[in-house]
């Protein structure tokens, strides 16, 4: 099998095959236990969008990081060539 068959493979069949396995699961679990996923699963969604704002919370702070580094380092080297002028 080639290359690319094994892509279109995993990317596209193997998705539908595991969710229609997945929803008849769903499908026998009882009125309870539906509740429950359903809770579970939102509960999940939560959990995934606060990492999602974390993420670009340590992404935004990274960058500020970076930039005072920049500047400390622009700052110390005029230090030097101040003192190295004298």
């Amino acid at each position: 099998m080639s290359w690319m068959m094994m892509v279109i493979l995993f990317a596209f069949v193997c998705p539908m095959i595991f969710r229609g396995m997945g929803r008849s699961q769903y499908d026998r679990l009882s009125r309870v236990d539906r509740e429950r996923f359903d809770a579970l699963e939102s509960e999940l969604d939560y959990r995934l969008e606060e990492l999602e704002r974390l993420d670009a919370r340590v992404g935004e702070l990274e960058s500020r990081l970076d930039f005072a580094e920049r500047l400390l380092a622009r700052g110390s080297e005029e230090t030097l060539s101040n003192v190295e002028s004298q």
